[in-house]
């Protein structure tokens, strides 16, 4: 069954706000690639893996942790060390 599920998060696509040359654009999750800025909308499913520059979110990291619930991640402290 965790198969399964983990099969249908890797083929999961939903649309994208990606930041490329300093314009938003519009285009598929699946497109995504190291070092893309994203915008992630409230509420909706995002299988990736980032780092937030800003806000918060609520994540479930179950399959890759065995985390029995999710976890509150924060933003990145900027530092210029």
């Amino acid at each position: 069954m965790n198969l399964r599920w983990l099969k249908k998060m890797a083929q999961y696509k939903t649309d994208v706000k990606v930041k490329w040359e300093n314009e938003w654009n519009d285009i598929k999750s699946n497109l995504l690639v190291p070092g893309d800025i994203i915008e992630v909308p409230t509420n909706v499913k995002m299988p990736c893996d980032a780092v937030i520059t800003s806000g918060s979110s609520i994540v479930n990291e179950a399959m890759l942790t065995g985390e029995s619930c999710p976890i509150q991640k924060t933003q990145l402290t900027y530092s210029e060390t």
